[in-house]
């Protein structure tokens, strides 16, 4: 009976280490804060909606990545966190004031919003004028 439960350890261990932090991943979150970057944007500026094609895009690229990387869904699964959510929250209210712009304000989500637009950056190409 030990040398059973030393075995299951012994398999158990490299799979708990190979398991990896989703939530860690750069170019992930990278994605993460674009979707809720756009989306701020778009509810804060009646002027700008989200773009369905580039929100479809943005979707297929970070799946991509995602299966490149060979993460379990169990690793996905973490996505849904509500403490990683609020980071990216977070980390998309600073890119705002970053920027210069206030996140609570109509005016400057339309002119952030319509910069990003016009750089064709990441958030503005998942972004469209209405």
């Amino acid at each position: 009976m030990r040398k059973a439960f030393v075995i299951a350890l012994a398999l158990t261990v490299p799979m708990a280490a190979q398991a990896r932090d989703i939530t860690a991943d750069e170019t992930v979150r990278g994605f993460m804060t674009t979707s809720v970057v756009a989306a701020k944007v778009a509810q804060g500026c009646k002027k700008i909606s989200v773009s369905t094609e580039g929100l479809l895009t943005l979707q297929v690229d970070v799946t991509k990545h995602i299966e490149a990387e060979n993460y379990t869904v169990e690793e996905a699964a973490a996505l849904q966190d509500a403490a990683f959510n609020s980071q990216i929250e977070e980390a998309a209210v600073a890119l705002i004031k970053e920027r210069g712009f206030d996140p609570q304000k109509s005016k400057d989500l339309c002119a952030f919003g319509a910069e990003e637009m016009t750089k064709g950056s990441a958030v503005g190409a998942v972004l469209e004028s209405r």
